[in-house]
């Protein structure tokens, strides 16, 4: 069910793209994402700052939700 999902929620990535400032750097394998997300306001501590998140999601998903602790 995990795979039905995820690709779908891609494929809507892919077709209608992200937020201004959020960019799909990899997700080749289902379970891992990668996005980087770059600071667009002027906060001088963030300016021009882009940030790598990464997204680790179980077989469970979308059922079960396990935060890594």
């Amino acid at each position: 069910m995990f795979a039905k999902r995820l690709s779908k929620e891609l494929a809507k990535i892919h077709q209608s793209g992200l937020a201004p400032g959020i960019t799909l750097v990899q997700a080749d394998d289902l379970q891992k994402w990668q996005m980087d997300i770059q600071v667009l306001d002027d906060n001088p501590l963030y300016k021009g700052k882009t940030f790598r998140l990464s997204f680790r999601f179980s077989r469970n998903y979308p059922m079960r939700y396990s935060p890594r602790r």
